[in-house]
């Protein structure tokens, strides 16, 4: 049975109010999703000193450059660590061992560059506060 002009503009209505309620939900996710860009573009411009996205992605690239090399030299600090920790476990059970350990510990001493020493001149710094005694 076909709809009557009437019956056709109650349901084009009704879909008309359906449409505004959703056209009303997206204006406010809209606007909430503004604010929220705006928020971002201040705290990129106040933390990183620029809100350009190509820019962001350059330094965060640069970054986890940085963090990769940083990791790899804690890893091979770790790795050396180990062995150092290895030869002295060696050196306490091996007395051939200890010597060789204790040489080459003198002979870094010895080829180490020299600590500065303050001039003769130069007040001396005190460990403790003179009102203090």
């Amino acid at each position: 049975m076909a709809q009557s002009a009437l019956d056709q503009l109650k349901a084009q209505k009704a879909h008309l109010e359906d449409l505004n309620t959703r056209r009303n939900r997206l204006q406010g996710r809209l606007e909430l999703a503004r604010q929220q860009y705006d928020a971002a573009v201040k705290e990129a411009q106040a933390g990183y000193g620029t809100a350009d996205l190509d820019e962001l992605r350059r330094t965060l690239v640069q970054w986890e450059t940085e963090n990769t090399a940083a990791v790899a030299a804690f890893a091979t600090g770790l790795e050396e660590y180990e062995r150092y920790l290895v030869r002295i476990e060696t050196a306490l059970e091996n007395p051939e061992a200890m010597a060789a350990l204790v040489l080459e510990m003198e002979q870094a001493a010895l080829t180490a560059p020299a600590e500065e020493v303050a001039p003769a001149d130069a007040p001396a710094t005190l460990a403790f506060a003179e009102e203090d005694i």
